[in-house]
């Protein structure tokens, strides 16, 4: 196919040899790749230059009609072939292929000619500063041999702050997104070293205001600095339209001046708005300016035909209610990293977490009211649960699992872009929520109002999305049994709570009651906690209607400073917590039960 299409399309004749073909490993998991290196020699099919024998003598200027050679040319022809002959061999030279030596001669004319007596000027120093090369390339990075960054662009350092560490390492701030399936390891970047290179931002490292933002990306090309050895990457932020820049809430200005994605960008806007002004005049029976509708005209733009103007623009519209459609869905049972991978068609690796805490609830007796209620009245219910409950987890930054019947599962402190800290504080809250809506409830059963059972456990986690066609957010591990199993275990209208959950939540303004030690199937003997009451908050803060401050439902969770929290003209004393949740350990403890997490 190159052979061909060099034919075709270049007028040029290529001799191509296979010179290796091996397989190596570019990534840990399913990273094979066959790579093939072939040597590639090109010539003119049809060569205007003729020449007559060897010239003998070498002038500065041209003399009567006779092709002379610079002795610039000539110099530069000598590098060239000790270049080839030193990386590929004494048999690669071109004027080793040629017998006589007017065929040689004729080979280094059309070799120098090619030259056409330009010699490059490469200074010795550069007149550009290094401050002023990180503001003109502020997308930029330099990587030594074990991938340290040892130079970062302006825009970048903004970004992530912490780059700026001399210890900062590329595959800690940065994703690779392309080539596919590759590992970013140096060796990679020199095999892959014609190919543009995409690279993600890690959000965790990035300012805090990116966390609600979607990914942003980098693209641009790996250039190789031989005298050191680093590796330089120049590149641009990723964005396809306008909306790209409105969601990350980015500006023109932090786009390159050099990239000619701004052009893109704003002959996007134009003719959006030609459209938009073709569809109004369409609709009011107005004319369109003559010299913005010839413009776009001779742009190739859609035309007079306003039929076929609102046609595209009603499809237009169709397809973004369509996609906010889909959006809030998979916003309904996905977390964001999720999303962007479902996006993306990748598949999730699954992650780890040390520790999170995840909370299990049921209805109590809801065997007996679906087989003595009427169908409807028992799906109003669930309905009705399950529609305050995914507004009091959403209240409380939590992400739903699933709800299978009755039981419902959320979880706290998984995912990059999530909030995941003060994640025990927050599900405790929850469950208060939960149980308050509960009183509103009448039982189609006898009644009266339905109570509920739950079950926290703070501990490790693995989370992941399971399935293409209808994705689904899943978690799994010990934390997830044993919230179960405390529900289980637990009794109507109370939140039953592990150690490891009592040990984070005591000082931080919640009640609790001593349950006694209980033996659970496989854990033995433990001492839990039920957990009352929130001592701090009102009924309104714990259910999302306070208004006066924003900032109120938060109050356990560190967001507010101070020891003490006013409410109605009175003020009630905050308990200082005497430990942190990152250091405490991940076994429960109270008098001789323990739980061990893994």
């Amino acid at each position: 196919m190159v052979v061909e299409a060099a034919k075709k399309f270049y007028t040029m004749q290529l001799q191509m040899d296979l010179v290796s073909m091996e397989t190596i490993e570019v990534a840990e998991e399913n990273g094979t790749r066959e790579h093939v290196t072939f040597c590639i020699i090109a010539k003119q099919i049809k060569d205007p230059m003729t020449i007559e024998g060897p010239p003998t003598f070498i002038a500065q200027t041209k003399k009567h009609s006779e092709r002379q050679i610079l002795k610039e040319d000539v110099e530069a022809v000598k590098a060239k072939l000790e270049q080839i002959r030193t990386k590929l061999g004494e048999g690669a030279l071109p004027l080793m292929r040629k017998k006589s030596v007017i065929s040689r001669w004729r080979m280094a004319a059309k070799i120098t000619l090619l030259h056409r007596g330009f010699v490059p000027n490469y200074p010795e120093t550069l007149a550009i500063n290094p401050r002023m090369f990180i503001e003109i390339f502020p997308y930029h990075l330099i990587v030594d041999k074990d991938l340290k960054i040892e130079q970062s662009g302006i825009k970048i350092q903004t970004l992530m702050p912490s780059i700026r560490s001399r210890q900062a390492l590329l595959t800690d701030y940065f994703l690779i997104r392309y080539p596919n399936c590759v590992d970013l390891t140096y060796t990679n970047i020199e095999r892959f070293i014609c190919c543009p290179f995409v690279l993600e931002f890690r959000k965790e490292n990035m300012k805090r205001e990116w966390v609600d933002r979607p990914s942003l990306q980098l693209k641009g090309q790996m250039f190789l600095l031989r005298d050191s050895g680093f590796f330089v990457y120049i590149a641009s932020p990723i964005a396809h339209c306008w909306s790209d820049l409105e969601h990350r809430k980015l500006k023109l200005s932090d786009i390159p001046v050099w990239d000619v994605t701004r052009d893109f960008l704003v002959a996007d806007l134009e003719y959006r708005k030609y459209i938009e002004n073709n569809v109004r005049a369409s609709l009011t029976g107005s004319e369109i300016p003559t010299r913005r509708a010839s413009a776009w005209s001779r742009r190739g733009s859609l035309g007079e035909d306003s039929a076929l103007r609102d046609r595209i623009f009603r499809l237009q519209r169709e397809l973004d209610n369509e996609r906010r459609r889909s959006d809030a869905l998979y916003r309904a049972f996905l977390p964001k990293d999720a999303i962007d991978l479902v996006y993306r068609d990748m598949v999730s690796n699954g992650e780890f977490y040390q520790q999170a805490t995840a909370l299990f609830c049921d209805v109590v007796q809801f065997l007996p009211m679906v087989a003595r209620c009427a169908p409807s009245d028992v799906i109003s219910l669930l309905n009705t649960l399950q529609t305050t409950f995914d507004n009091i987890t959403k209240i409380h930054n939590l992400i739903k699992v699933e709800s299978v019947g009755d039981a419902y599962l959320a979880v706290a402190g998984v995912g990059v872009s999530e909030k995941r800290e003060q994640h025990a504080e927050r599900v405790a809250n929850t469950a208060l929520g939960m149980r308050i809506t509960a009183r509103d409830l009448t039982s189609p059963l006898d009644g009266e109002s339905i109570q509920l059972r739950f079950g926290i456990h703070t501990g490790s986690l693995v989370t992941g999305v399971l399935g293409q066609k209808v994705p689904r957010f899943v978690a799994m591990g010990e934390t997830c049994v044993l919230a179960s199993k405390l529900e289980s275990h637990g009794e109507p209208g109370k939140i039953h709570i592990s150690p490891t959950t009592y040990q984070i939540l005591v000082n931080k303004g919640f009640s609790f009651e001593k349950r006694g030690k209980i033996e659970l199937r496989g854990y033995g003997m433990l001492e839990t906690y039920f957990l009352l009451k929130n001592d701090i908050l009102s009924e309104d803060d714990l259910l999302g209607r306070s208004h006066n401050n924003p900032e109120v439902m938060y109050i356990n969770e560190g967001r507010v400073a101070g020891l003490a929290y006013a409410r109605n003209n009175r003020v009630y004393p905050i308990a200082e917590s005497t430990s942190s949740v990152s250091s405490r350990p991940l076994s429960g403890e109270s008098g001789s039960g323990s739980l061990q997490t893994k």
